[in-house]
């Protein structure tokens, strides 16, 4: 795409245009004159132009005539609230228009764009650029500076061309391609944000969700809510949500993972019926809303949108020592922004903060319905993946399927590796033929993941065989868990705390179970049982219970 390079006179910093027309008037208007005015074939050029590094000779440019400028600004005006608060490559900005404003074509983009660029509504970036004379490059978009930025030779551009494949599945972000960063609107009218803001929430939720909201009318930047798994953290964020909508605010509820962002959608729509659901393949990519649900990798498309930020599971993978994704929802984020961080798992430094009064903390431990966290139990079997691969019997194992059918409950069988899956599945049809028949296997490369954990919330699969991909967000209300190889190192102590907390989620069904299976007992799984029985000890202590 070719870029305009130029300097205006008196000025030693150079300028970017996607439509030079429009800079001659608007710079004319304001009794200034175009200089050096150069054509080059792209934002890549045009960005080492800018720095002194001439990789070609620029060609000079003939002033254009003709006079639109008050056109072109109507344009612009029409075009800003489609485009604000986003960061977008060039191709979706093409997209994003064509769905709001169809029929508006290239070069009246280009003339809008190139208004709001001249009215600081807009920044203009490669894609990728380089950092210093090595060759060290950034994406602008996902802020990554790995090995995963390479440089090859580019069939748009011509030339050597970096691109990063960090965030490819979200578009192909290269040097030459034109990265823009929209700022926000300005807030909207306040409007009532659901028809019935009537939430029913336990008393405890609601000192929890009063709490939040002091904290954050007193200013405090970062939040931690601590809530155990059960105890309805997603609730008691609601009538928050509900005054910050009726103010005129946007609201950001992201998560680390796609499979969250399914749970929660439901719910949150039945309250919010303008919610907004953003994840790879979400028909809803185009779409603006004052409160978005999206996981986490889809901040990169943002820039300074959300008033308030909401980070569920906020110490999960993959957003848990991800420096991108947290670069992304630091940009997504107004400059006076706030954060609400939720978690079951808060890790030890978070902690730390809190007893140090450095981050402001409100804390649930206990469940809605008032049980205690079901304790997990400990055993051990030798050899234990050598008898699932060979098909021989594993005693705990089958006793666990017999306590299920008694209960007539489901169960999440967790496994460490993908391979996993596939062994225990083979297991079931050799020694428990009648539970085979029911049961299915799931992991984050099965292209049937969402299908499956659909069928399993329908009562389709009484055992579902996972990798910890369902540690979080899922729930079903008669669950057991049994986790196999619980010595394995991706059980580590918050995994395990929340594989449990699948468990004695419905106050009517108080029957399931947590077994940790594995050749030995570590130090993981005995701490995992040491917080259990803490947080259960402290929400009795503090009358929570």
């Amino acid at each position: 795409m070719e870029i305009y390079f130029y300097r205006l006179e008196g000025e030693k910093q150079g300028r970017f245009s996607l439509a030079v027309e429009v800079d001659f008037w608007y710079w004319k208007k304001r009794g200034k004159t175009l200089a050096e005015v150069h054509w080059t074939r792209s934002i890549r050029e045009a960005w080492s132009l800018a720095r002194g590094r001439k990789e070609k000779s620029p060609e000079p440019v003939t002033m254009p005539v003709g006079h639109e400028l008050p056109a072109w600004m109507d344009q612009a005006g029409r075009l800003f609230p489609v485009l604000a608060g986003r960061a977008l490559l060039w191709q979706e900005v093409q997209n994003l228009v064509e769905k709001h404003m169809s029929g508006m074509d290239l070069k009246t983009i280009k003339r809008a764009l190139q208004i709001l660029i001249l009215e600081q509504k807009c920044q203009l970036k490669p894609g990728v650029i380089k950092l210093g004379s090595v060759r060290r490059w950034r994406c602008e978009r996902c802020r990554h500076q790995g090995e995963e930025i390479k440089a090859t030779v580019c069939s748009s551009c011509g030339g050597e061309c970096a691109v990063c494949e960090h965030c490819l599945l979200m578009g192909r972000s290269r040097a030459c391609t034109p990265f823009f960063l929209f700022e926000p609107e300005a807030n909207q009218p306040a409007k009532p944000a659901c028809k019935d803001p009537a939430f029913s929430l336990t008393l405890n939720q609601q000192r929890a969700s009063s709490r939040i909201e002091t904290l954050l009318e007193n200013q405090e930047k970062k939040v931690l809510v601590w809530a155990v798994t059960g105890a309805g953290k997603t609730e008691i964020m609601f009538p928050v949500i509900q005054k910050w909508l009726d103010r005129g605010k946007r609201i950001l509820w992201a998560t680390p993972r796609k499979d969250v962002v399914l749970e929660l959608y439901p719910r949150m729509r039945e309250f919010f019926p303008a919610t907004v659901a953003l994840y790879g393949g979400s028909p809803h990519r185009w779409l603006s809303s004052p409160l978005v649900l999206a996981t986490c990798h889809q901040m990169w498309r943002y820039h300074h949108a959300f008033d308030l930020m909401i980070i569920d599971e906020v110490d999960a993978f993959p957003l848990d020592g991800d420096p991108a994704l947290e670069s992304g929802l630091h940009r997504a984020m107004a400059p006076d922004g706030q954060q609400v961080l939720l978690t079951a798992t808060p890790p030890v430094y978070w902690q730390d903060s809190v007893k140090r009064g450095r981050l402001a903390a409100v804390m649930l431990p206990a469940r809605y319905h008032g049980c205690p966290l079901p304790l997990p139990k400990l055993f051990l079997e030798s050899r234990l993946w050598t008898k699932i691969s060979k098909g021989k019997p594993v005693a705990v194992l089958t006793r666990f399927l017999q306590q299920l059918d008694e209960c007539r409950g489901q169960a999440l069988i967790f496994v460490p590796r993908v391979r996993d899956v596939r062994l225990v599945l083979l297991w079931l049809k050799k020694n428990a033929p009648s539970c085979f028949a029911r049961a299915g296997g799931v992991h984050a490369r099965d292209p049937f993941r969402e299908q499956k954990i659909r069928e399993f919330r329908e009562g389709k699969w009484i055992v579902l065989v996972t990798t910890t991909i369902l540690e979080r967000g899922v729930t079903v209300p008669r669950c057991h868990v049994l986790v196999m190889g619980g010595d394995h190192p991706v059980f580590d102590e918050a995994t395990l705390v929340q594989i449990a907390g699948r468990v004695g989620r419905n106050a009517g069904y108080q029957k399931g179970v947590v077994w940790f299976l594995s050749e030995e007992k570590n130090m993981a799984q005995k701490q995992a049982l040491k917080k259990i029985k803490w947080l259960n000890h402290f929400a009795e202590k503090e009358g929570f219970c």
